[in-house]
């Protein structure tokens, strides 16, 4: 969340999460646009600017956005777009005074993102992020939070990493940690991994009031290590074994 992207990989991130929610038939409205975790240079926000979103508001649960990361972003990624040099200038003077209090236009930087009163509720159209909400130490405020701030018929889509993060030797191991010595492991690390499988997120939303629009989730069961070989404990007892061996998930969400 706090790491740098470079322009275009930010912009990607926008592109692809609209695809997410175009493939599963709800149309998405770009006024305003808030992505989780933007990362140091706020590109995918600022992408959504340049492409004609009134407000962008990037949220983050600490704040790690750079300044010149973010305006060397955007300088970057106008090249790319056909707007007129009066649309540019405006864009450029909201980029050059994100974070900075009362002086915040175009470009809304929150951090930390747990007031959920920071957004006015039923104010923004799409939200969406990557590699985020596995991140999360209460996934259930977030998304109940999220419902406040979409409007009505407002969309959101995120991708969501399922692996270990390289913490365990197996891609997966984390569900193989015991639960207090998962607790331990974590206990010093600024991001820690909630360890939620699909069906949390996707049971978390509903309980926040989403309706679920799709759900799909990237699987691989090609590791015959001898670590699969014994059932997890703990929490993950009596988890469906499929559950534990999805890498990625993609789930979009409507506020009806």
């Amino acid at each position: 969340m706090g790491n740098y992207r470079p322009p275009e990989y930010g912009r990607s991130i926008l592109k692809q999460r609209i695809e997410d929610a175009e493939n599963a038939g709800v149309d998405v409205n770009l006024n305003v646009v808030m992505e989780l975790g933007p990362g140091r240079s706020l590109a995918a926000p600022i992408s959504a600017l340049l492409d004609g979103a009134n407000l962008a508001i990037a949220m983050d649960a600490v704040s790690y956005f750079d300044r010149s990361e973010t305006l060397h972003a955007f300088d970057e990624l106008v090249k790319n777009v056909e707007i007129s040099e009066q649309r540019a200038a405006v864009l450029r003077d909201a980029v050059s005074k994100v974070g900075t209090p009362g002086q915040e236009t175009l470009l809304k930087y929150v951090a930390p993102w747990n007031d959920a009163s920071a957004v006015a509720p039923d104010s923004v159209d799409f939200i969406f992020s990557i590699s985020v909400l596995e991140h999360v130490t209460d996934p259930d405020t977030v998304y109940r939070s999220c419902f406040r701030w979409l409007r009505p018929g407002g969309v959101m889509a995120h991708k969501i990493d399922h692996s270990s993060h390289g913490i365990t030797r197996h891609w997966n191991g984390q569900y193989w940690v015991a639960d207090w010595l998962w607790r331990l492991v974590m206990g010093g690390r600024p991001y820690a991994i909630n360890r939620w499988i699909p069906d949390d997120h996707r049971a978390a939303a509903e309980r926040a009031g989403f309706e679920v629009v799709s759900h799909e989730c990237v699987a691989n069961e090609n590791d015959d290590s001898a670590l699969y070989r014994e059932w997890p404990r703990g929490r993950f007892a009596t988890v469906p074994r499929d559950s534990l061996f999805v890498t990625t998930s993609t789930i979009v969400l409507r506020k009806a």
